[in-house]
């Protein structure tokens, strides 16, 4: 211990003499100089204060010296130790009860045979009706016929709402001027779902175009809905034209209950500026504020947000337990998002139609949290470029007789030179290791098959690189990867999807 706290206090005193150089050398043990601060030796300013910076000279050092990296297998024993922490906050067994929840519901609704959704299904086509207006009409000028389909499809929170009650029976249907609420009884205990909005409502409003031409010998007739046949070459144009509006609230609540207590609850917040003749990406603007909870966990996702004037791009998620928060992640990026057109034609046709297009992607910066104990930081300054060089790799491995490895190996270098990722470790600025991309080769004796594949890469301090499928064995992660599974399995029949 007397040794390592003589470590620190050289370390100390090199970084105090480096950020005041009117610091006096060491005096005689005889001399009973001491900081006025701290009372300890050996460090004076030829004043009470430093003439440069103003401070005490214990002020004025930098006592927070960069650590040295930790080795590989001291790595690997942090990674598992805090994985296993994160799984031991986040239990699978604490999600058995909503993943039975989950199947219970579509055992005794979906999965029966008797189950009545008539009434529901009228209830689903009468809005339909309502949300979806559409109009086709012939238009003939000289020798040339266009066909135009217009549609308008109005999507408005506040215009369908209603109390449904399932029951083995079927589903009845009655007004319900709070928003929508779902109602039903399973395995004795009463549920309740239900998803009301809020606020000012913004109209955000889509158009889509499209157009398609060629020769032919006629045209259909929406009136008569035949098929008339002229003799001659005329032009047909077919022109279809989609405007989409839908009321953006500027809060949308979900809350699901049983017994009267709280299960899950949902909110999600809006703020959002949108063109009045059709949603422009290069000035428009939204921001999004989500929180879940469920079972005494809290996801926000915050500054999920795009601004098209400036092209600012950001996400912000962050996992809470009981307060606490577990993981947290961020993005930024400069983005330019553009509405074009895509065209194409030949000697018989031509068509057109209208496309939301990503045309700059830039100064990416990404971050990771993991209980405060395991960060990663990336960034990326051209992504453009950098899917470009991944898409030339794969050109070179899969686009024609036989793969250019070496080839593919120069656009990967490029890849991996406009990314950057790091991992550290307790908030500490030290890079412990990089992260990195290698290609992978599969052999198969079917036929002198290959295949390949991208897999990350951890790069050490010391230069060693373990890809990142060797490094997290089950040896090393074996009860960790089994909880990790476990968890996800609980959560995937949760959230109705497959892993």
């Amino acid at each position: 211990m007397k040794k390592l706290l003589g470590i620190l206090t050289l370390c100390l005193f090199a970084f105090s003499f480096t950020a005041c150089d009117k610091l006096k050398k060491m005096e005689d043990e005889s001399t009973e100089s001491v900081c006025d601060k701290c009372g300890e030796d050996p460090c004076v300013c030829e004043d009470e204060t430093c003439p440069d910076c103003g401070k005490n000279p214990c002020e004025c050092t930098t006592p927070n010296p960069e650590f040295t990296p930790l080795q590989p297998s001291e790595q690997k024993e942090k990674l598992a130790s805090v994985g296993q922490k994160m799984m031991d906050k986040m239990p699978a067994n604490e999600w058995e009860k909503y993943a039975q929840l989950v199947e219970d519901i579509s055992n005794s609704v979906y999965a029966s045979d008797d189950y009545n959704w008539g009434t529901l299904e009228e209830w689903f086509e009468g809005e339909g009706e309502d949300i979806y207006n559409e109009e086709e009409k012939l238009t003939v000028n000289g020798n040339k016929y266009t066909s135009s389909w217009i549609s308008d499809i109005v999507i408005l929170m506040s215009n369908h709402t209603g109390l449904f009650t399932c029951t083995e029976n079927g589903v009845t249907i009655s007004d319900y001027n709070g928003g929508t609420k779902a109602v039903f009884t399973l395995n004795g205990k009463k549920y309740e779902a239900e998803i009301k909005s809020s606020g000012k409502v913004t109209e955000a409003i889509y158009v889509y175009e499209e157009t398609d031409s060629w020769e032919d010998t006629g045209y259909y007739d929406p009136e008569t809905d035949d098929y008339i046949y002229v003799g001659e070459e005329i032009e047909r144009v077919d022109y279809d034209k989609v405007t989409v509006k839908v009321g953006v609230p500027e809060q949308i609540d979900i809350n699901l209950t049983e017994d009267g207590k709280s299960l899950a609850s949902v909110t999600m917040k809006f703020t959002s500026s949108f063109s009045k003749d059709g949603i422009n990406p290069t000035t428009d603007s939204f921001s999004v504020k989500t929180t879940a909870s469920i079972n005494g966990f809290e996801a926000v996702s915050e500054k999920i947000a795009y601004d098209g004037a400036t092209g600012k791009a950001s996400a912000k998620v962050s996992i809470k337990k009981n307060g606490e928060v577990l993981f947290t992640t961020s993005a930024s990026a400069d983005a330019k998002i553009a509405l074009t057109t895509e065209s194409w034609e030949d000697s018989y046709s031509s068509y057109s139609y209208s496309s939301v297009e990503l045309q700059k992607a830039q100064n990416i910066n990404v971050s990771l949290d993991i209980l405060g104990e395991i960060q990663a930081k990336g960034s990326c300054t051209n992504a453009m470029e950098a899917v470009e060089s991944l898409e030339l790799m794969w050109n070179a491995l899969y686009d024609g007789n036989t793969a250019d490895e070496n080839e593919a190996k120069r656009h990967l270098d490029n890849f991996n030179a406009k990314i950057n990722i790091n991992v550290y470790y307790d908030g500490k600025d030290t890079k412990q290791a990089a992260v990195a991309f290698e290609l992978s080769k599969y052999e198969y004796d079917y036929d002198n098959w290959v295949d390949y594949d991208l897999i990350p890469v951890i790069v050490f301090s010391d230069g060693s690189r373990y890809k990142v499928e060797e490094f997290f064995t089950e040896n090393a992660f074996g009860e960790l990867a089994d909880n990790f599974y476990e968890f996800c399995e609980s959560f995937a029949e949760v959230f109705g999807f497959e892993i």
